[in-house]
């Protein structure tokens, strides 16, 4: 669910699941921080984050096109290590850049698949022939 543009204390998604069986419900909520910046995302930002993160009981991802300081990245590792940690993750441009590209690879593979005329093809040769381009992409 995309939260409301003020009073929602930074938070720009949030997803709750709940999963039950006959003796037990669990339930996990997910947020989401997105930050557009040229800069560095200060370490007051990421502990701003996590202290949301720890009222919701939530696990958190933190997205931003700028780069998190040094200091912010030791208070991520930090913060997993403690018992109140739920799980944080960062995607700062660098690793923004890494999964976009991985997107697009897959989009292009996907469109060559359909391409095929699997008539013609069995799907075990246009895999084979799409895991070579695969491996060959990542030398």
């Amino acid at each position: 669910m995309l939260t409301p543009g003020s009073h929602d204390r930074g938070i720009d998604l949030f997803h709750k699941q709940v999963f039950r069986s006959a003796s037990t419900t669990a339930v996990v909520r997910t947020i989401v921080q997105c930050k557009l910046y040229r800069g560095a995302v200060s370490v007051a930002d990421i502990r701003d984050f996590f202290g949301v993160m720890t009222a919701e009981i939530a696990e958190g991802y933190f997205f931003t096109t700028g780069q998190i300081t040094s200091a912010g990245i030791q208070f991520i590792a930090n913060a997993n290590k403690s018992s109140y940690a739920n799980s944080f993750r960062f995607v700062d441009r660098d690793r923004l850049d890494q999964l976009m590209g991985i997107g697009v690879s897959i989009l292009e593979l996907w469109q060559e698949f359909d391409d095929l005329d699997v008539s013609q093809h069995d799907y075990a040769t246009a895999s084979k022939s799409i895991l070579e381009k695969v491996s060959t992409a990542q030398h």
